[in-house]
């Protein structure tokens, strides 16, 4: 990979690691709200898991800015988008413009899947190209 590809994928994967950091603090902001949906949903031990997916949002997310670990905190984020986007959010249960709304965050977290796949299928970066 050229420098100016390396930059670029360091770019993308810097700003998703930020945007899981992001989403698990605006989460935490919104504990109770957040709790409250899970609790709707029959989630058991709503607190537990809650708790644990903003960890894993947060944790993970810094993994990925900072390259550390960045292909198992890609696989692992992939994993947890998997199991939680049709649990949170249910948009063929939901009608009008709330339908319309939670339709385009599940597409965007389909969107996201994508680019931590492109993650998971980069090289690892090495000082010297060999093409």
């Amino acid at each position: 990979m050229t420098n100016h590809n390396n930059f670029f994928v360091a770019l993308g994967r810097v700003i998703l690691g930020l945007f899981f950091i992001g989403v698990g603090a605006l989460n935490l902001g919104c504990f109770q709200e957040n709790l409250s949906v899970l609790i709707a949903h029959g989630i058991p031990v709503a607190t537990v898991f809650l708790s644990f997916g903003i960890a894993v949002q947060m944790i993970l997310g810094v993994f990925l800015a900072l390259g550390r670990l960045q292909r198992t905190a890609a696989c692992l984020l992939i994993l947890f988008t998997v199991i939680v986007a049709p649990f949170y959010l249910d948009f063929w249960n939901m009608v009008g413009a709330a339908r319309t709304a939670t339709l385009i965050q599940f597409l965007s977290d389909i969107a996201i899947i994508g680019g931590l796949l492109m993650i998971v299928g980069t090289k690892k970066h090495c000082k010297k190209d060999v093409e």
